[in-house]
């Protein structure tokens, strides 16, 4: 079995489907913000915005995903002189695939939350203090 920085084997998934289906109609954004934080507090992960669209030319939506979503970005900073990067750093990163969707329905300010993909390839953290967006 092959581990990267602390996920889970890479033939292993988290399903948290379950957990993030709703049929729920929320009552505007930041309830639909604040109800995907909770339950992904509940389920060991921290859920952070990873886009978001007023709906000025479409339809309005935010897409939520794991703060591990997506890989590592160098950042293309003035102050790295050539050669004088920092070693030994580590990431929370590891591409994990976990998406869920909320939509503005057409009526009022009303919302809607649809899975795009309920797994996680990573292991649930067994506390959240000193993580980013969950306190």
């Amino acid at each position: 079995m092959t581990f990267d920085n602390n996920a889970a084997p890479l033939q292993q998934l988290v399903d948290c489907s379950d957990a993030f289906i709703s049929n729920e109609i929320f009552c505007n954004w930041e309830a639909l913000i604040e109800w995907a934080r909770n339950v992904g507090k509940r389920n060991g992960f921290v859920i952070v915005i990873k886009r978001s669209d007023k709906g000025d030319s479409r339809k309005a939506r935010v897409t939520l995903a794991c703060e591990r979503g997506g890989t590592y970005r160098h950042a293309k900073n003035k102050s790295n002189v050539e050669g004088l990067n920092r070693k030994g750093t580590g990431t929370k990163k590891c591409d994990c695939p976990f998406k869920i969707i909320g939509v503005k329905l057409t009526s009022n300010d009303d919302w809607s939350v649809k899975v795009v993909c309920g797994f996680h390839n990573h292991r649930a953290a067994k506390q959240l203090e000193g993580h980013s967006y969950a306190s």
